[in-house]
């Protein structure tokens, strides 16, 4: 049995600062962004599905994920991702997991998450990028279709029937 509990973000709103700290580390600093508008993006993609069901963010939580669990990790569903090319979409995006967290299966729990929302939401193939983690998600059963250039590196565009 697994030891984290995995829910939609939008359930546990507390959480917001932390995913967007991580995030901002991860991606958005280097692309120029600031902490407050990942912040104002985790807030605004954050939303209950009925209400925008074009993107949700998944999150890990420790144990039975009750109040003051520790945040173990994120994933979510996204229906456009700049800069990947539109035809790909809808995403897998922002899959993150802290060093101390990582190999617990929580990526793989998050991954599995987000695709059983895309089917719930009558997805047919879902799609991914990543610069450098396509071994992870091969072998979940995801396959190479095509790649792009972004800031010079190259990105390996991956995708999954659903």
């Amino acid at each position: 049995m697994a030891d984290f509990t995995i829910v939609p973000l939008f359930e546990r709103p507390e959480y917001r600062d932390e995913v967007a700290q991580h995030l901002w580390r991860q991606w958005g600093k280097n692309d120029g962004q600031t902490l407050a508008q990942r912040l104002e993006f985790i807030n605004r993609n954050s939303q209950d599905p009925s209400l925008s069901p074009d993107w949700q963010n998944f999150i890990a939580l420790d144990g039975d994920g009750q109040a003051g669990a520790k945040w173990l990790g994120t994933a979510s569903f996204v229906q456009q991702d700049p800069p990947c090319p539109a035809p790909y979409a809808p995403f897998l995006g922002s899959v993150y997991t802290p060093e101390q967290a990582r190999h617990r299966g929580i990526g793989r729990a998050l991954v599995a998450r987000v695709e059983a929302f895309a089917r719930s939401q009558a997805v047919k193939t879902l799609r991914l990028w990543t610069p450098d983690k396509a071994h992870f998600y091969a072998k979940m059963g995801w396959q190479e279709i095509d790649s792009f250039e972004k800031d010079g590196e190259t990105e390996t565009i991956m995708c999954k029937d659903l």
